[in-house]
């Protein structure tokens, strides 16, 4: 099997056992036998020589946290079979692990309990979270302090999930190197927080880190449009930015399917993430929308089973996701 260093690529997996029978709608393959979905991708051809003579190519993308096996499946007569023993010799020879790259699930801190930072940091882990969500306030652009680059330092080196800052701060410009440094794999800003957009996104992208737009409920969904060829993901607030705890804003549904169907038109590949009153139900209804990065705090710090509350969150989500 060739393997193809590439970039972002979003994608839904399940357990392979093998492959026969797909059909093919909207950049989406899916089975036809049962109610598994193999895999939806959106992607273009790597090479022409993969297009020409691969009528099934593997490609592995090395992330922060893990290996994602995705495939691409060429538009062809015919389509080889994939087989258990496959996937286990991809696993093996890269050391990975594989992943459910559709719904991600982003525990927000701000709900944990900061007097064992570490330990919860941990236990989110441990239950199948595949990102961890860092919400950075300055009291000047949200009424609320929260922490800075020192504390997310502190706890990197105890994770490997995907530390997804989102800065709630004015000109946030300033301090995009500090979290750089600090371990940040993703950096959210606010398109209400600067003069200069596309300056931050370049900022973020020169560190070699993922740059993301949140817009806050009053900002129409159309102010990103401009920017989607050069981020990869949008954040959708379903709540007024600066605490915790507040009730989902369902009138913002309108605008995460208004985000979705702008990067369905562009072809782009891009995460939607909504941030907010997010629980298993509230999950079911943002992933339906279109979402599919859910951060989540107290309905998952908060329960008193954190595994079930994150595979909950994710099947219900899986199964109502329209992107």
């Amino acid at each position: 099997m060739n393997f193809t260093r590439v970039g972002r690529i979003t994608g839904e997996f399940c357990p392979l056992d093998k492959i026969s029978s797909l059909e093919y709608n909207k950049n989406r393959f899916t089975q036809k036998r049962g109610k598994s979905v193999l895999i939806a991708i959106y992607m273009k051809p790597i090479t022409a020589r993969a297009y020409v003579h691969s009528l099934f190519h593997v490609v592995l993308a090395r992330g922060t946290s893990a290996c994602l096996i995705l495939a691409t499946i060429m538009v062809c007569a015919s389509v080889r079979d994939v087989t258990v023993s496959d996937v286990k010799n991809i696993k093996a020879a890269h050391g990975g692990r594989l992943e459910t790259v559709m719904i991600k699930i982003s525990p927000s801190v701000l709900a944990c309990d900061f007097s064992k930072l570490g330990e919860e940091v941990k236990k989110v882990e441990a239950a199948g979270a595949e990102w961890l969500h860092l919400d950075v306030m300055d009291g000047v652009f949200v009424p609320n302090i929260s922490f800075g680059p020192d504390v997310i330092r502190s706890v990197r080196a105890q994770s490997k999930m995907v530390f997804d800052v989102h800065l709630m701060i004015v000109d946030p410009i300033r301090y995009i190197d500090n979290f750089v440094k600090a371990g940040a794999d993703l950096i959210t800003f606010h398109y209400e927080s600067t003069d200069d957009v596309m300056a931050v996104i370049e900022k973020i992208r020169a560190a070699g880190k993922k740059a993301a737009i949140s817009l806050k409920p009053a900002t129409p969904a159309e102010a990103v449009k401009p920017f989607l060829p050069y981020i990869d993901m949008v954040l959708v607030m379903t709540v007024e930015p600066g605490f915790g705890g507040q009730k989902f804003m369902h009138d913002m549904m309108a605008k995460v399917s208004a985000v979705r169907e702008m990067i369905r038109e562009g072809g782009y590949e891009i995460d939607v993430q909504v941030d907010g009153g997010i629980n298993a139900e509230t999950a079911k209804i943002a992933a339906a929308a279109g979402a599919n990065v859910l951060v989540a705090g107290s309905s998952i710090f908060g329960a008193p089973d954190a595994v079930k509350a994150i595979s909950d969150m994710r099947s219900g989500a899986e199964n109502a996701y329209q992107g």
